[in-house]
């Protein structure tokens, strides 16, 4: 799953010189925006074919929360 999540994020940002693993903040490590934020939660939401609720958006910090949280409704 953290392959997939890589190359979605890489739709948004370049990533290249970026180590990323669960631990990677979102919005400090990678440098998504607050409109890049919502436009991968939808890309996520498509790929995955999962539903992601504001109240769970506003939780998730790091790729590991990102993970998590799909993995919690597949």
């Amino acid at each position: 799953m953290l392959e997939e999540i890589i190359s979605i994020f890489s739709e948004f940002k370049d990533i290249s010189n970026i180590e990323i693993g669960e631990n990677t903040v979102l919005s400090s490590d990678i440098g998504l925006s607050s409109l890049d934020y919502f436009e991968l939660i939808n890309r996520l939401e498509e790929v995955f074919k999962v539903k992601i609720s504001d109240k769970e958006l506003l939780r998730l910090k790091t790729v590991g929360d990102v993970m998590e949280c799909i993995s919690r409704k597949q």
